[in-house]
């Protein structure tokens, strides 16, 4: 039983790590085109998506303190306060600005199937724990 958690805790990690490296990769390009036309970056986000990053955080036992932005509870001085793994819809969000650059275009997909192959197996994981 130890080896299997001591795998599962790898693995857990491992999931991290590649939401971590969409979340990078991402802010660069936002960085490029939102920054440009619209003078900041994050300007997708909006309250509803802070709300279903803190109640997805919650699902997983972890409590997150909205910030005192009144209009995005989940942003904080320097960005969202909350890990890129615990809001995978913000993190794998990309505009259609970044999909004409076809460097980011590869980049992008490439990293999206290691995030979907790496959900999945979560997801047989706990099917099988079950």
């Amino acid at each position: 039983m130890f080896g299997y958690l001591m795998m599962k805790t790898v693995f857990e990690q491992l999931g991290i790590d590649l939401y971590q490296q969409m979340a990078d990769l991402s802010k660069r390009q936002c960085e490029i085109d939102c920054f440009k036309i619209r003078g900041t970056i994050g300007s997708c986000c909006s309250d509803l998506h802070c709300d279903l990053a803190i109640q997805y955080a919650a699902e997983k036992g972890i409590i997150i303190e909205p910030t005192a932005n009144k209009e995005l509870p989940a942003m904080g001085e320097d960005g969202c306060i909350i890990p890129p793994w615990l809001r995978p819809m913000c993190t794998l969000h990309i505009c259609d600005k970044s999909l004409v650059n076809p460097k980011f275009y590869k980049e992008y997909f490439n990293l999206r199937e290691k995030i979907d192959a790496y959900e999945e197996r979560m997801y047989l994981i706990k099917e099988t724990m079950q």
